[in-house]
């Protein structure tokens, strides 16, 4: 069966995406979130003196940890309430007051 990922317009992954996680990969990923966290672009100038490139990875980063995070709580959020209907079960022995 084929293998294929697209990332934004131009990438193509063909393989598994934690084989293509590099140190540069990561370094990157790690610049965008401690932009993020500081509030601070890496170029420390205004917004103009930013590559567009930045933005582009910026916007990639932030969507996918963005994607991640509702998937993961969606999915917490699924066995909580399963979890508590489970346990919201009245045993006929038990009587209402």
């Amino acid at each position: 069966m084929p293998f294929e990922i697209v990332l934004g317009k131009k990438y193509r992954i063909f393989q598994c995406p934690l084989n293509e996680v590099d140190p540069y990969s990561l370094y990157l990923i790690s610049l965008v979130n401690w932009s993020e966290a500081t509030g601070q672009l890496p170029s420390g100038g205004t917004l103009f003196d930013e590559a567009n490139w930045y933005y582009e990875l910026r916007e990639f980063v932030v969507t996918e940890q963005s994607t991640i995070r509702e998937e993961y709580f969606s999915e917490k959020e699924k066995q909580a309430r399963q979890s508590h209907r489970q346990g919201s079960v009245t045993p006929k022995s038990l009587r209402r007051r």
